[in-house]
């Protein structure tokens, strides 16, 4: 197949612009979807009995979110909102689960928190000897993000430096462009897609 990429770069030049203004008007509209890393939350990793799966992790959180409501109405997230992880292939035992903290006062979150981590062992026995549990709070989160979004924008200019000084100036200056709009675009695609945005992701980009 042979594209005739001058004969036609007007229409390449107006296919990329749109797709770097539709990128940027995501960021300002719609944002990213922080994972846990960046907007605090609680982390678990445990090692269950038998294999199960994420549906029924997420089913059990379904269970438990009604039973916390029918007792105090202040189960504060969506089952939704429960990130599940298989840390290894094969025999699906051990798992790590995340979800978001609460906007409530700290012996109100203790409560919820120790209530999920007793409904989910009845509902889905594992072994407590091997549970790991952490946290990340919302400001930790929001320090989190200000400092990878600053490591990151370094990062970037410390690339287009480099290729400044490497190259000539025209040759670098197709480059940077080169650069700048993949970024925006792949950015715009995980805006897009709601794609989990934490630390991962970010070294990746």
């Amino acid at each position: 197949m042979n594209f005739k990429v001058m004969k036609n770069r007007k229409t390449y030049y107006f296919f990329s612009l749109a797709l770097i203004v539709a990128s940027i008007l995501l960021f300002l509209i719609k944002g990213f979807n922080y994972g846990i890393d960046f907007k605090g939350g609680n982390i678990i990793r445990v090692t269950f009995d038998k294999e199960t799966n994420e549906t029924e992790i997420k089913a059990a959180f379904t269970k438990i979110k009604d039973k916390i409501n029918a007792d105090s109405n202040r189960f504060y997230f969506s089952p939704d909102q429960v990130v599940v992880q298989a840390v290894a292939e094969g025999k699906q035992r051990e798992f790590i689960i995340q979800y978001p903290v609460a906007n409530l006062d700290t012996k109100s979150t203790s409560e919820i928190h120790d209530t999920i981590l007793e409904e989910l062992s009845t509902l889905l026995p594992y072994d407590r000897s091997t549970r790991e549990i952490s946290n990340v709070g919302p400001t930790l989160g929001d320090e989190m993000k200000k400092q990878a979004l600053q490591a990151a924008f370094l990062s970037v200019i410390g690339i287009l430096l480099y290729l400044g000084y490497r190259f000539d100036f025209h040759s670098a200056s197709g480059v940077i462009v080169a650069v700048v709009h993949d970024l925006l675009i792949v950015l715009g695609f995980i805006s897009l897609m709601g794609i989990e945005f934490d630390t991962t992701i970010l070294a990746a980009v």
